[in-house]
């Protein structure tokens, strides 16, 4: 199987830096279903997607997963990570028989968080569009113990770090 992603260039919003593309088909360009969902059709040179930048890349044996030793506390921070979409998700239950989703996910990191002794403070963006503006965030404080629902998603605050639950 191959797989590309962006070498160079300044992508449109429908691609991400860093991340790898599983090739679907090639037939004088390489296609790939995009962040969107839609397939694109790239060229490796000078493509027009990333407004004349290059591709990377790389094979990838279907068996790697099964051989790649990897230690379950990264397993899991990779599988319970927002851009992990659900067939990558069976791929890695599938790769690793004995393979276990904690309960709860630690998710301190992500929120940035700085805490005192017995409670969590969690800063997050004060804009709906995820902007970084630093006048823009709004901190509070959650003691230990506090568990609360948002939505279908669930959290709790347990020795100052923040976890959501994965089900």
């Amino acid at each position: 199987m191959k797989q590309i992603r962006i070498k160079s260039g300044r992508p449109e919003s429908y691609l991400t830096a860093g991340k790898w593309y599983d090739v679907i088909r090639e037939d004088g360009l390489t296609w790939i279903t995009n962040d969107i969902g839609n397939e694109t059709g790239c060229r490796l040179r000078e493509c027009g997607h990333l407004r004349g930048g290059d591709w990377e890349v790389r094979e990838v044996k279907e068996e790697s997963m099964k051989e790649h030793k990897i230690s379950d506390e990264k397993l899991r921070e990779i599988y319970n990570h927002t851009d992990i979409c659900d067939e990558w998700k069976d791929r890695i239950k599938e790769a690793v028989p004995t393979f276990e989703v904690e309960e709860w996910v630690d998710i301190t990191k992500k929120m940035k968080m700085e805490s005192p002794p017995g409670y969590a403070r969690v800063t997050i963006p004060n804009y709906p569009d995820g902007s970084q503006d630093l006048d823009g965030h709004i901190a509070f404080v959650i003691p230990d113990g506090t568990t609360w629902k948002s939505n279908a998603l669930e959290f709790k605050v347990e020795n100052g770090k923040l976890y959501r639950r994965v089900k």
